[in-house]
């Protein structure tokens, strides 16, 4: 089951706005998936403004990101 594309695009906007850049977030993605294949910081911008979708994988680790985030922040 892919994960719901408004709370990919709601994480990406809480990400940034915890002062996370697109370039961070896309080197998290790739911290977690395996062989550290990441996308592009362009990609997590067209994902964040709504232009495009992400992959499901990248969806959820995208998800795992804000709950991370969100668990250090209290």
């Amino acid at each position: 089951m892919a994960p719901n594309g408004k709370k990919v695009v709601a994480a990406l906007k809480r990400l940034v706005k915890l002062g996370l850049s697109d370039e961070q977030i896309a080197i998290g993605i790739g911290q977690q998936m395996p062989g550290g294949a990441h996308p592009s910081s362009m990609s997590v911008y067209r994902w964040r403004i709504g232009k495009n979708k992400p992959r499901e994988m990248y969806g959820w680790a995208i998800l795992e990101m804000d709950k991370v985030q969100k668990e250090s922040v209290g």
